[in-house]
């Protein structure tokens, strides 16, 4: 009588269709891996403990030393390109998400994360592409849609990315961040309308979103609102009292509404803190 296979895939190992005798189904683990697992498991744990307090060389060893263990586990090898990740190795990350996938080709995360990698090598195109194979496995992801936007974005393809950003934002009506790349970008194409009605929105949300504020703060400036774009830089520096760049742009609000000796104190807050910044002697002098 033969034995049954089972379907099990190795945790250790990766290896699937063992034999019965072959497979411990309670640890998940083939028996010529039953060895290595403790040692294994141990450097994959030491390795997260490391990864989470930031000691990324050294927890890029540990998972290096459990791969050396076992070469294609799938854990090990994200765990290892997100670490790389960190430290800007951003094509040693690349080759790691890409062994898990020629792994497991339905690792959505290893795509997403592969993604983020060539975006930051400025492969946009790779970027949108996985991205794309992202939401394929998983279409719920309004993150990879708003990242998959911004990599657009960079392509030049802006029309598209605008779809991105508002399908992110139909997934998860709170993702401020899907709201504010739209809302820059509408900026940018001059849609001042849409710009604000995604500004209002993102803080309704978050009202101490800061770069929203501040965006909202400079196309209010365009529009003429010069109340509000000073209610805008206002909350900014209620909260970061030392945004220089922020304290000048409120002083130009303050000189075109005629307040001019506030505008005098903002530029000369922005010399204080940046003794180098020339834009405030000239607005400066300008107002006096």
């Amino acid at each position: 009588m033969e034995l049954s296979i089972v379907n099990n895939r190795c945790k250790v190992c990766n290896r699937t269709n063992f034999s019965q005798d072959l497979f411990d189904i309670s640890t998940q683990t083939c028996l010529e891996c039953k060895p290595k697992e403790r040692l294994f498991f141990e450097l994959l744990e030491i390795g997260d403990k490391k990864q989470e307090s930031k000691d990324f060389y050294g927890a890029i060893d540990d998972y290096s030393k459990a791969l050396g263990q076992s070469p294609t586990n799938i854990e090990a090898l994200n765990s290892r390109g997100n670490a790389k990740f960190q430290m800007s190795d951003f094509q040693g990350a690349i080759e790691d998400f890409t062994k898990v996938v020629e792994l497991e080709p339905k690792t959505a995360s290893a795509y997403y994360n592969r993604a983020f990698s060539y975006f930051n090598i400025n492969e946009y195109r790779q970027a949108v592409q996985d991205f794309s194979k992202c939401l394929e496995l998983d279409s719920a992801n309004d993150q990879a849609y708003s990242n998959r936007g911004i990599a657009k974005l960079f392509s030049g393809d802006n029309n598209s990315a605008i779809e991105d950003f508002l399908q992110a934002i139909s997934l998860n009506p709170k993702n401020t961040i899907a709201y504010y790349n739209l809302a820059d970008l509408y900026f940018r194409m001059q849609d001042f309308p849409k710009a604000l009605e995604s500004l209002d929105k993102i803080l309704n949300i978050d009202p101490k979103f800061l770069l929203a504020l501040e965006l909202r703060g400079k196309l209010r400036h365009q529009l003429q609102d010069y109340q509000g774009a000073l209610e805008d830089y206002d909350t900014i520096l209620e909260l970061t009292p030392s945004n220089y760049e922020v304290l000048n742009n409120r002083g130009n609000i303050r000189f075109l509404m005629k307040d001019y000796a506030k505008a005098i104190i903002d530029f000369t807050k922005v010399i204080e803190l940046e003794p180098r910044a020339a834009i405030a002697y000239y607005n400066r002098g300008f107002a006096r």
